[in-house]
């Protein structure tokens, strides 16, 4: 039986969200159409969910000139990208261009740390960041970008989109899962019935895989859609930029800390890749790391007597630039693979 306490604290938001959603689908509200085609990645919860990597994988590969499976339904030809963001704790507002593809041309506190992270993985990509995805897509289509991939924006229904690539992390049972304030979830997993495709990531087993697509299907009438599996696997780590740090040695002595929506995973790879971790701490997702914030890495380092910190490249970037850390990257890859084949396309990416 359903707790009441949960019914009424979703109560509010389900029937915002709803409403919004209703008059959408009923034409009351309708969105603008785009100068050019977009991609949409985005999830129906808060938290890491895998979108970031997805962005990177598509980015690359577009801009190599080759056309991704995924997107191949709208994209029949190679074409320049360009990547939006809302920007998710800026010190900034309206459009900001984040980088023509090049160097990147504001700090990261005008960016954003995704964005940041974004312009540092994806050389020759143009991102930006602004509030209203309608203005944001026309001022990249002004720069020539052929196709705009717009990173979270599932929501965002005042801009028309050409593809929703809906992203589901496989930990979380979507029968289980709540409405915020007391959830995770943004809007009823029912709404996937909008997406244009299913990433179904993290999948822990094939049973669970199995049993995700099947809750989907029958509640979400999402059968029809094009589904894939995205998994996720480290690969070797790197120093960090200006970092002394070097490569660790067998037996060697390693801490771990992160600021993301889904710290455990990111602990749980690099212990089975390295061994237990003498410490970890999580901060919270988006984290800016202080002062004090390094001074206690700085402290636990000696007291551990640890020979290097691992992090993210998306923490990297939120760390003030002369941290003084013995510090390594953990780089990611991902694989996508189409459900029901038993090929895939893999890169390289960081998060």
């Amino acid at each position: 039986m359903a707790d009441p306490r949960k019914i009424l604290c979703n109560l509010p938001w389900a029937l915002m969200s709803g409403l919004r959603n209703w008059c959408y689908d009923r034409g009351f509200l309708s969105s603008v159409p785009a100068p050019v085609p977009v991609v949409c990645i985005g999830n129906i919860s808060v938290g890491g969910s895998g979108k970031t990597p997805l962005v990177i994988h598509l980015a690359r590969e577009l801009l190599a000139g080759r056309v991704p499976e995924i997107v191949a339904s709208v994209i029949h030809k190679p074409a320049k990208p360009g990547v939006l963001l809302r920007g998710y704790g800026r010190q900034s507002r309206g459009y900001v261009l984040v980088s023509r593809g090049d160097d990147t041309l504001v700090d990261v506190y005008t960016s954003g740390d995704e964005a940041r992270l974004l312009a540092k993985s994806c050389k020759g990509v143009p991102v930006a960041v602004c509030e209203d995805r309608v203005e944001g897509v026309r001022q990249l289509a002004a720069l020539g970008v052929d196709l705009v991939l717009l990173d979270d924006g599932f929501q965002h229904r005042r801009l028309k989109r050409d593809l929703d690539l809906l992203v589901w992390d496989c930990r979380f049972d979507p029968e289980k899962e709540c409405l915020l304030p007391i959830g995770r979830l943004r809007e009823s997993p029912l709404a996937a019935a909008r997406a244009s495709a299913l990433i179904f990531s993290r999948p822990r087993s094939l049973k669970e895989l199995d049993a995700r697509r099947r809750w989907f299907g029958a509640h979400a009438k999402t059968r029809h859609l094009a589904q894939w599996s995205m998994e996720h696997r480290t690969t070797d780590l790197r120093p960090a930029a200006g970092s002394s740090a070097e490569l660790l040695a067998e037996g060697a002595r390693y801490g771990l800390f992160c600021g993301l929506g889904n710290p455990q995973q990111f602990f749980r790879m690099q212990e089975q890749k390295l061994g237990v971790s003498q410490t970890s701490r999580a901060w919270p997702d988006h984290h800016w790391y202080t002062m004090a914030d390094l001074q206690w890495l700085r402290d636990t380092l000696a007291a551990q007597r640890l020979d290097a910190w691992i992090t993210t490249a998306k923490d990297a970037v939120r760390l003030p630039v002369n941290h003084g850390l013995p510090l390594l990257i953990a780089d990611l890859q991902i694989s996508l693979v189409p459900l029901g084949s038993g090929t895939g396309a893999s890169t390289n990416t960081t998060l």
